[in-house]
């Protein structure tokens, strides 16, 4: 019976292979592996995309210029059948010599199968296509040929397609922006990295697969469109309603997520970088120039910077930032052509500390991988932290080095690099195997690139600053437009250094999680015993080593304060101590990790531990210093690796500090015990008595900032002194304040006010021109619980015409909020 079947099934299938393969989007073809086959090597894109707007529609053509460079060979990857195999559609020796095999996004291109043709260099007739298939799991389009694709050829691959303009943040992907009225105007974007340049054009759709492009656009008229090289010409289409085609130069060597569009009505503000080689453009909606000015200096004193620091020249003479209502913070960093949110790229004036503080390092991340993320390009996506850890880490560095007022890198540290550390508990830097889209886009979008920064901050330290610049830029140069993998990352630099490179990272970016290092005394050798676990998911332990640099602060009361600098390569080693370290003594104590600048976390016994808390009373621990003993206890608190006697004599030796950071982070870190809170709570008390609203002297931003949270935090616990203060300073001198603190008396009116005050901060955030403002002051006004004035709120957000980001997100938990009260 079952060989009936197939015989049947032969029988159907002779003469209309072809056919079946066009009509069944869901056969494999014989190739089923989210890795492209390297056998073909794109070498030149040729692309015109027609757009049409009212119909969220695209059709597109591509002719692929490739190269034939090895003979095919079976794989793995290649999984066998044996009724394809007798259908003639799967044999590896036979079909895969004849394919071509490469990426378009089934549910939203469609492939016309007549167009499709392949011509080899120096013949006129194309070679026949046999079969033509889409791939269900991932996104491969297959095409199989009569002939055979001889090793060393050259040729053109020539498709027409068509597509849907999506309305999320990928592919091509429609996005409206605000014009200085408040009108809305469309706005169409893309959005391809890690890999979704397929969802526009057929491409091989993978890092490693360099080549240049030449993009040509058909647009409606009244409509601009700006790519990452410069227009070479425009001209109107006669007879095709004003449509006008628009051609770009040849773009160098890149992989198909750095192709780059934008299609709109724009303004621009424009200003020359690089003694005058670049001209570097911020593109707003329509009369908002203005807002584009400070970025466009920032992005312009970056640009110097970094082209002096990697040493090689930027290569394109145009340099074009355009912003965006929908893109995250990260935005996109196509060679020559930048996407980046509103709330980064526009400002109105000079923007406020906390909006800079996340505004410059996104900025810096995106221009970094002008050099690093586009002109040496990772081979594969396992190694994406490459490139995402160094420009995330560099980001902020680089912010300092320009802007150093603002703390940048103070502020990523205390913030995302900490919470990435307290989230990573099963996550590799550098997973083994990435082979489906949905493991790269869970890959992609996690934090994980915030541990790949404080990898290369460690990796920096261990090697020192001169020397790991010198083996940047060496990498750099050994891999201008290549596709570079680890191993060139490493030889690179070991040149520099005789730190074990390879065994100290390779544990960092292959083993999941992160190590906790216990630390014991040993009186007998005067020396520190140090043995690794890994920080617990759950409760678990699990042994396991990293081989890591670190730092140990060692001293005592007689003026003895040395830094020691160790390598530990084992699970269980022995670091010896300096011979005037005496534990018998008051006041000697080791603090493992200086300024927590490693990405683990310390466990002492409870001798030493008894010794830091001691240090920490005499206030001789520095503030960060203290932040990591506090976030690295209770994350060992929570995970039931040390007891909670220790957080409490922790925050008792805590009693009377005065940096606003450290205060913070005790209140942070300290719910849900109602103990800790309280303890944190007076110690923000003490702050405010010392300080009230004026500015703190003597303090940089991020302790000032620290501040203003405290402000806020004691609003929300209703302490009086605090409210009163606010509402009394909202009657008088309320603009003489610094804004971070005008946020407290905002909330206090919000909360505690009465109704004329609440209409007031309503109207202040009606008539500001600041988009920054009205996002501020609405979002703090919702923190009512008042009916009439949520209703008052949602009115107010109606009635203001101007568009700004976070306002849906403020009047649907203000509506939320109202119903919510209503019903109680």
């Amino acid at each position: 019976m079952r060989f009936m079947i197939i015989l049947a099934l032969v029988a159907l299938t002779v003469g209309h292979t072809s056919a079946i393969c066009k009509t069944d989007d869901t056969i494999t073809c014989g190739y089923n592996s989210f890795k492209l086959p390297e056998r073909i090597k794109p070498l030149h894109y040729d692309l015109i995309i027609t757009p049409d707007l009212e119909r969220n529609f695209f059709k597109g053509v591509v002719d692929i210029k490739i190269q034939v460079l090895a003979p095919a060979t079976t794989t793995n990857a290649r999984k066998k059948s044996p009724l394809k195999s007798l259908l003639g559609i799967s044999k590896p020796s036979e079909s895969s010599e004849r394919q071509i095999v490469l990426n378009a996004a089934r549910e939203i291109l469609e492939i016309s199968r007549d167009s499709i043709q392949y011509t080899e260099e120096g013949k006129t007739k194309p070679n026949p296509v046999n079969i033509f298939c889409k791939d269900k799991d991932h996104d491969n389009l297959v095409i199989v040929f009569n002939k055979k694709l001889a090793e060393g050829s050259k040729g053109t691959l020539h498709l027409e397609f068509s597509g849907k303009i999506q309305g999320i943040t990928r592919g091509l992907f429609r996005d409206n922006q605000f014009d200085s009225d408040g009108s809305a105007s469309d706005l169409i974007l893309t959005q391809f990295e890690p890999n979704k340049a397929r969802e526009m054009f057929p491409c091989f759709d993978e890092p490693g697969f360099k080549a240049t492009f030449k993009l040509k656009v058909k647009l409606p008229a009244g409509l601009d469109v700006i790519s990452n090289t410069k227009r070479t010409s425009f001209r109107i289409i006669p007879g095709e309603r004003g449509y006008s085609t628009n051609d770009f130069q040849l773009t160098p060597l890149m992989s198909s997520y750095s192709l780059a569009m934008a299609i709109g009505k724009f303004d621009f503000v424009q200003q020359n970088a690089l003694g005058g080689k670049v001209k570097v453009k911020v593109y707003t909606p329509p009369g908002r120039s203005k807002e584009g000015k400070f970025m466009l200096d920032v992005a312009c004193k970056a640009l110097e910077r970094l082209e002096k620091f990697f040493g090689v020249a930027y290569p394109l003479d145009k340099l074009d930032l355009i912003s965006s209502p929908n893109y995250e913070n990260r935005g996109a960093d196509s060679l020559g052509l930048i996407m980046m949110p509103n709330t980064v790229l526009l400002t109105d004036g000079k923007p406020s500390v906390e909006i800079l503080q996340v505004a410059l390092p996104s900025l810096m991340y995106a221009l970094i991988n002008q050099w690093m993320g586009n002109m040496a390009t990772m081979k594969s996506w396992n190694d994406l932290w490459l490139k995402e850890g160094f420009a995330t880490w560099f980001s902020a560095h680089l912010s300092d080095e320009l802007f150093p007022g603002y703390e940048v890198e103070l502020s990523q540290h205390l913030g995302v690099i900490q919470m990435a550390k307290e989230n990573d508990n099963d996550n590799a830097l550098r997973p083994s195997e990435i082979n489906s889209a949905e493991t790269l886009e869970k890959f992609y979008s996690s934090d994980i690139f915030f541990k790949g920064a404080a990898v290369m901050r460690m990796l920096r330290d261990s090697m020192h600053q001169e020397k790991f610049d010198d083996a940047i830029r060496q990498y750099l140069r050994e891999n201008m437009y290549k596709s570079p993998d680890l191993n060139d990352f490493i030889n690179s630099m070991r040149q520099f250094t005789n730190v074990p490179v390879r065994e100290t990272i390779e544990t960092w970016l292959n083993k999941k999680g992160h190590p906790v290092f216990q630390v014991d005394y040993e009186p007998t050798t005067n020396s520190l015993h140090i043995r690794q676990e890994t920080y617990p998911k759950f409760f678990e332990v699990r042994q396991d080593s990293w081989k890591t640099l670190m730092t140990a602060v060692v001293s005592n009361d007689q003026g003895h304060n040395e830094v020691m600098e160790f390598v530990v390569m084992t699970h269980d080693e022995s670091i010896k101590l300096p011979d005037w370290f005496k534990p018998s003594e008051e006041g000697n104590f080791v603090k493992i990790n200086k300024d927590g600048a490693g990405f683990f976390h310390v466990k002492y016994t409870s001798a030493l531990f008894d010794r830091l808390v001691g240090a920490v009373k005499n206030n001789r621990l520095s503030s960060l210093d203290k932040i990591d003993l506090i976030t690295s206890t209770r994350s060992l608190v929570n995970k039931r690796r040390q007891s909670d006697d220790d957080l409490y004599a922790l925050y008792e030796a805590l009693g009377g500090e005065k940096d606003p950071i450290v205060v913070r982070t005790m209140r942070d870190n300290a719910s849900p015990d109602e103990k800790l809170s309280a303890m944190a709570s007076k110690l923000q008390q003490e702050l405010h008595d010392i300080h009230g609203f004026r500015e703190p002297e003597g303090m940089g931003v991020n302790q000032k900032l620290n501040y203003a949270l405290c402000l806020q935090d004691l609003v929300l616990d209703d302490y009086r002194p605090l409210v009163d203060a606010a509402l009394k300073l909202f009657e008088g001198d309320f603009n003489t304040i610094q804004t971070g603190q005008k946020d407290a008396v905002y909330l206090a009116v919000a909360m505690f006010g009465s109704d004329d005050q609440y209409k007031r901060i309503l109207e202040i955030a009606l008539t500001s021109n600041s988009m920054q403002e009205k996002n501020r002051v609405y979002g703090l006004a919702g923190f009512t619980k008042d009916v009439n004035r949520l209703q008052s709120l949602l009115d107010t957000l109606i009635y203001d015409s101007a568009k700004f980001e976070g306002k849906e997100r403020i009047f649907s938990q203000a509506e939320e909020d109202y119903f919510a009260e209503k019903e109680q």
